[in-house]
């Protein structure tokens, strides 16, 4: 299918593995919709300013939303609560931006809650007072407490990100109709979780548009596109039955082994050799020669935000607003700490922007945390591993380690040839972790990632692939395209 322009939306001009990722369109009209200012600003032709978040419009032009109505709408109220959940959980702690704007909303917000029911001379007194000491109070010595100001106000935070969400929803829902995009157009979105990603797609689909979902593809140096989304309502889900049975050439199945070798070779020099990893200690402990050795378990933590489980009504239950809390509880409930070893590692992403959503050891007792540690260790020393749907699991069928999927992931079957097995409840396993995996084939997992390589995953250049033709995967994205748009037509 031809189009007339193509639509990027999401992060796709800070790294240059996704900029050759767009190269492969051929298509001589594109226009960025990027959430970075840094590019946005300099490029009003071909770079438009996006927020991934509603919220993150910040005080870019806000004064335009006092003319502007906004109705309440089914969308607008999913999506304000969608964003109001990320924030509370996630920004409400760190404190607002320093400078000349937020200092000047802080004193309008100051004068407003002052003299909402009436002036006073005492009240115009005690909102100078409280604009100089920049909203603390001073203690006994003169001194004004550094989280007492302004910044730190939660009660200011909250009204932020209201006039934000309002200022992002009007921004977004302006874009779609300036675009005057229509059904010769293309959407391709990055990062479809995220609310304004989800406002911009409804919006655009409204207007005719169709749109395809990019991600980082289940095996490293590819991407994926998919009408649908990804994992289960991925492509590869769809055609799983037809993947599984296809048989691989003998040249594609030695440059999938090649491939493969080239991921593990890579993995292993990130693994370490420090006489203090904590992974030397923890094999000296359960491996020791023992009369009785305990099964290991590894629970694998995902990313929330971005993959859309923080919203997942199938994972978050009520007073659990945390899936990878509820995926550990449930394998605690089936495989105690008494009888077996569980690990848990939380997603880098949680530990290093999202402290909020890691989840605390001391609430997990007899739970091994090994936040420190390689997830390539990890896999390797554990029986089987247990995640949500996410990349860790195809890195265990790579190393041909049991993996057990909670979820919908992009193989939707139990295949106990590669050591994949997947449900709802870990209890069907438990034999499978007893008793030993001793059913996988090493050669089905090269065959499937041949097949993957082959019609499911746009590969980009990289020293992962010997071999790399970029006409070969251009046709491939023309192919996707075509498939995916006009089936059912």
């Amino acid at each position: 299918m031809k189009f007339k322009r193509l639509l990027f939306a999401g992060y796709f001009l800070k790294g240059e593995d996704k900029l050759s990722f767009t190269r492969l369109f051929n298509c001589e009209n594109k226009i960025f919709l990027e959430s970075s200012r840094r590019f946005s600003k300099y490029n009003n032709e071909l770079i438009k300013f996006f927020p991934m978040h509603i919220f993150h419009m910040q005080s870019n032009k806000i004064w335009k939303i006092l003319f502007n109505r906004v109705d309440l709408d089914p969308t607008f109220i999913d999506l304000y609560k969608r964003d109001l959940k990320t924030f509370k959980l996630t920004y409400l702690k760190d404190p607002l931006p320093r400078g000349k704007k937020i200092y000047m909303f802080f004193i309008y917000c100051t004068f407003r809650k002052a003299f909402k029911t009436g002036f006073s001379f005492v009240r115009t007194l005690d909102v100078l007072r409280t604009i100089i000491n920049k909203g603390g109070s001073r203690n006994e010595f003169g001194f004004v407490a550094e989280g007492d100001k302004y910044y730190h106000m939660e009660s200011l935070k909250k009204l932020a990100f209201r006039l934000s969400f309002l200022n992002g929803y009007i921004h977004i829902k302006k874009m779609a109709d300036k675009l005057d995009a229509g059904k010769d157009d293309l959407l391709v979105l990055w990062g479809e979780q995220n609310s304004g990603a989800r406002l911009l797609k409804d919006c655009l689909e409204k207007k005719g548009v169709s749109c395809l979902i990019a991600e980082y593809g289940e095996l490293p140096g590819t991407f994926s596109l998919n009408k649908g989304g990804i994992f289960g309502d991925s492509q590869i889900a769809k055609n799983w039955s037809e993947i599984r049975t296809k048989k691989s050439t003998d040249l594609s199945m030695i440059e999938a082994k090649k491939y493969l070798h080239k991921i593990e070779v890579s993995q292993s020099s990130s693994r370490g050799s420090s006489q203090d990893d904590q992974m030397l200690s923890l094999y000296s402990e359960l491996f020791q020669p023992k009369e009785s050795t305990k099964k290991v378990i590894y629970v694998s933590g995902v990313e929330l935000i971005a993959s859309g489980h923080l919203f997942n009504k199938e994972f978050v239950k009520p007073g659990m607003p945390n899936a990878n809390e509820m995926l550990l509880k449930h394998v605690l409930s089936h495989f105690s700490p008494d009888d077996y070893t569980v690990f848990y590692k939380d997603h880098p992403l949680m530990q290093q922007n999202y402290q909020e959503l890691a989840l605390n050891a001391a609430d997990f007792k007899g739970v091994i945390f090994v936040n420190t540690m390689n997830v390539d260790n990890l896999i390797s020393m554990a029986d089987i591993t247990i995640s949500l749907p996410s990349k860790v699991i195809m890195t265990c069928l790579m190393y041909r380690k049991p993996v057990y999927a909670y979820g919908d992931f992009s193989i939707p079957e139990t295949v106990p040839a590669l050591g994949y097995y997947t449900g709802r409840n870990v209890a069907d396993i438990k034999h499978i972790v007893d008793e030993g995996c001793n059913d996988i084939n090493p050669d089905l997992y090269p065959e499937i990632v041949s097949e993957l390589h082959k019609e499911c995953l746009i590969r980009i250049q990289s020293p992962l692939f010997e071999s790399y033709d970029f006409l070969v995967e251009q046709q491939k994205i023309e192919t996707i395209i075509d498939s995916q748009l006009t089936a059912g037509k």
